[in-house]
């Protein structure tokens, strides 16, 4: 359900049926696996102190994107892929 926690997400307004109304007057709307996923390690963090987050070399959000340790380790990942 739609709300100040968790509101639509804007990486997926390309879809259009991301946000639903309903008869009761609540909205739907449409969550990712990794916006889920952040919203559970910050769960985390506030609940036990617990820090993680997921990064790619190439993130739809800017705010998912790797320190300069964790680009490293990614980049080598891709290469040890490709022999």
């Amino acid at each position: 359900m739609a709300s100040e926690y968790t509101p639509p997400n804007p990486y997926l307004s390309h879809i259009p049926e991301r946000d639903i109304k309903l008869p009761s007057g609540k909205t739907l709307t449409l969550v990712n696996p990794a916006y889920m996923t952040r919203q559970v390690y910050d769960m985390a963090k506030k609940e036990f102190g617990t820090l993680g987050h997921i990064t790619s070399l190439r993130p739809v959000n800017p705010g998912n994107a790797p320190d300069l340790w964790e680009a490293r380790a990614l980049e080598s990942f891709y290469k040890a892929g490709k022999k």
